[in-house]
């Protein structure tokens, strides 16, 4: 029998039996942490039963894009699935008469929904009925109640057990995805539902300590805002402030200062001259906008083009993916930039050494990245030490400050409701997905006090995120603690 050297490592060099081909000879499909998983979950002491046992069909969702800007049935795509509970923060509807078409796909309490493409394997339970639409991209599992409980199921497939086997029969290297053959040959422990009842208990239980670490982590970050705002002496508008529209004998239209909408703000007149050259659609000049502007010039201040050194794109991939640091180098993508600031970099991907112009794409410590485009735009991070010469994607913003002000501060400041106000006045509403350009962030008005000062607000600021950050973490070990609890449990240990 022909045996390889002891000095090859057995992740990338390895033989396979002709035996133990199952349909596919891709050499990743066949690497040996997922065949000593395999024999860690035939070890279990439960019976194992295939996906396909436990539930009724696999169902698609409907590809549908023509959205309802008025409201509707709601859209759910794979952006709107996270493990274990839905993130309406971008949502999209669609018309009511597409129901009349799409009967198999109502959603139901006790089935499964789960991601089939991009951020595939996430899986959750329906704990009600909920009149949506789900996307083709999302597989909607009917699951044979009587003999498991799709809690559990969904605990399975979201732990680290059930995450390695949607990642062994993934296909595509750069938007991966599931297929339903693939997922029905799913093998699962199944202890009795009795054994199900206490993961689920379990489970539920650090989630919901989880919780509460975070809505009190957030408490503290919350109150970030108003402490910078203070500190710089600036009031911010309110949405319902309005300016009284002045009456002019000699102008040819007058509006009703008793109008609601007057009133509201949503009908104003503004001058030719002060949109000539510029934008003229109705949101960008609001009347909050202008007190919005007038409130921060108040105070010293300079647009962010003359405080930094750098600002500038990120790199867009040319080519798949690297599988491994050894191959490429690490990649920041959009969905690695927390809405905390801190960059999570769990979910990693990499990008092949010899793509061009790469090493102008690198970020140092402390750069600060800002989304560029999508749902998050403005959404900002500071780059720890752990991750310098990392890549920033194409859809960011690297941010590098002059010796005119100090960095962190600069991070806080651009995390504040001063600037993300400013960042959604100057997102383009032509385009299908929001984004902000280079010359808007660059114009960007930022309040400078003294150096001495900032250094004041960022290190108080920097104390409170601290904290913050502590209780995340224990959040994050209780769950963590759980979930490997979990995982003994299901493997009969």
């Amino acid at each position: 029998m022909f045996k390889l050297s002891e000095n090859i490592d057995p992740n990338k060099i390895f033989i396979v039996n002709h035996s133990e081909l199952e349909g596919r000879i891709d050499p990743f499909f066949y690497k040996s942490e997922y065949s000593e998983l395999e024999k860690k979950i035939e070890k279990s002491k439960y019976k194992k039963k295939l996906l396909k046992e436990l539930i009724y069909k696999v169902i698609n969702g409907l590809d549908f894009r023509d959205y309802d800007i008025k409201g509707g049935i709601p859209y759910i795509k794979v952006a709107n699935i996270k493990k274990g509970f839905f993130d309406f923060s971008n949502l999209q509807y669609i018309t009511p008469d597409i129901i009349k078409s799409s009967k198999d796909i109502q959603l139901e309490k006790g089935n499964l929904l789960l991601t089939r493409k991009g951020t595939f394997g996430n899986a959750l339970c329906l704990e009600d009925d909920y009149n949506y639409i789900i996307s083709s991209e999302v597989f909607y599992l009917k699951v044979k109640q009587s003999i498991v409980l799709s809690k559990y199921l969904e605990i399975y497939f979201n732990s680290n057990i059930g995450q390695k086997f949607f990642k062994k029969i993934s296909i595509g290297a750069i938007m991966g995805s599931l297929s339903q053959d693939a997922i029905k040959s799913i093998k699962i422990p199944l202890p009795p539902l009795e054994i199900q009842q206490q993961i689920v208990d379990l489970y539920k239980k650090a989630y919901t300590e989880k919780q509460q670490k975070e809505a009190e982590a957030q408490r503290l970050l919350d109150s970030i805002d108003d402490y910078l705002l203070g500190e710089l002496g600036i009031t911010l508008p309110k949405e319902e402030e309005w300016l009284q529209q002045t009456t002019n004998k000699h102008n040819s239209y007058n509006l009703d200062n008793d109008n609601p909408l007057v009133k509201k703000g949503r009908l104003f007149l503004t001058n030719l001259s002060e949109v000539t050259g510029k934008r003229i659609d109705p949101d960008y000049n609001k009347i909050y906008y202008i007190n919005l502007l007038n409130a921060i010039k108040f105070v010293n201040n300079k647009p962010l083009k003359d405080l930094t050194s750098l600002i500038d794109y990120g790199l867009m991939p040319t080519q798949d993916y690297a599988n491994s640091m050894e191959e490429g180098i690490p990649f920041i993508r959009v969905t690695n930039i927390l809405n905390t600031g801190y960059i999570d970099m769990s979910d990693i991907k990499y990008i092949p050494f010899d793509t061009p112009r790469i090493e102008n794409k690198l970020v140092k410590e402390n750069d600060i990245l800002m989304v560029q485009c999508g749902s998050t735009t403005g959404k900002v991070a500071i780059v720890p030490k752990q991750f310098e010469n990392y890549l920033a994607n194409s859809f960011s913003f690297i941010i590098r400050s002059n010796n005119e002000i100090l960095q962190e501060y600069l991070f806080y400041i651009l995390n504040s409701s001063i600037i993300q106000k400013q960042i959604k006045r100057s997102q383009n509403i032509v385009s299908v997905r929001p984004n902000t350009s280079k010359p808007a962030v660059e114009n960007l008005l930022v309040p400078l006090p003294p150096l001495e000062k900032q250094n004041e607000i960022a290190t108080h600021i920097s104390q409170i995120r601290s904290k913050a950050n502590v209780l995340m973490q224990q959040g994050k070990e209780i769950l963590e603690q759980a979930k490997q609890e979990v995982e003994r449990m299901i493997l009969g240990n």
